[in-house]
């Protein structure tokens, strides 16, 4: 599905997406016409000329494509751009356009994974791969007690306790006594601007480097350097957030935890 977030003018958004809706755009163009109150022959002209719709239709246009809040709020943006009537104005609405742009290729506002509860335990926690790793391979059947958890990740029993006492602090983790460790929460997101972040992507470089080293069949790493135009690497950005968020609610309805991997995705400019 393409994506609003990608056009600054709303036309060319609504053609794209009412093209894609039936292929030809045809139907579409019908039903959002009289969705809005308006004719066909109408919804021709502002999609091709210099009329445009009004507020009020923008709005019934913003329910028949099942946009959400941010994307109704931007198209509202995109109709009031094309609306106004000066170059100061128009100024005005496009950096509310470019600011959500922005906003959006935050992942912890893209993905809703702010929690505020978790920030006194964030230095701690990503001081060291042990903590998120313990973390997730508690999540599997097979990984219960202390001690399951210091086989699987090679380390000495008392520093196993140790790394389990301050997940449970944390409230990531909890004991049952019938069952053994469970995870408590599930998805833990540090923002994109923690003075954290760089600790973070070493610690799980640094065990990508050591996988590399055992040569597992299981194992997949890929690295490259290309060279594109400002387009299609905008294009590349978008599709790589769009996968992380499918991959992120592939994640979290899956039910059959077997297998904890490290996921780490490097795109950087050379």
């Amino acid at each position: 599905m393409i994506s609003i977030l990608d056009y600054v003018n709303y036309k060319e958004f609504l053609n794209d997406r009412l093209d894609e809706i039936d292929g030809t755009g045809r139907g579409a163009r019908s039903r959002m016409s009289k969705s809005i109150g308006c004719q066909t022959a109408y919804t021709a002209q502002v999609l091709s000329g210099n009329a445009h719709f009004s507020l009020e239709q923008a709005d019934s246009i913003c329910t028949f494509l099942g946009l959400d809040a941010f994307q109704s709020d931007y198209f509202f943006n995109l109709i009031q751009h094309a609306r106004a009537g000066t170059p100061a104005l128009k100024k005005r609405i496009l950096s509310r356009i470019q600011e959500a742009q922005n906003s959006r290729k935050d992942l912890s506002k893209r993905l809703s994974l702010e929690d505020s509860s978790f920030a006194p335990f964030q230095m701690e926690y990503y001081s060291s791969w042990l903590f998120g790793a313990a973390h997730a391979l508690i999540s599997l059947e097979t990984i219960k007690t202390e001690n399951d958890l210091a086989k699987r990740l090679n380390i000495p029993l008392s520093r196993c306790a140790q790394v389990v006492d301050f997940l449970i602090k944390a409230r990531v983790v909890k004991k049952v006594a019938e069952t053994g460790l469970q995870v408590s929460k599930t998805s833990i997101h540090l923002p994109a601007k923690s003075l954290l972040i760089n600790k973070h992507h070493m610690n799980w470089r640094l065990k990508a480097m050591q996988s590399l080293e055992t040569h597992s069949e299981d194992d997949f790493h890929y690295s490259s350097v290309i060279s594109l135009n400002k387009q299609s690497k905008e294009l590349l950005h978008e599709k790589i957030l769009k996968f992380i968020e499918g991959f992120k609610k592939e994640v979290a309805a899956s039910k059959d935890e077997t297998e904890v991997i490290s996921f780490n995705l490097d795109y950087f400019r050379v």
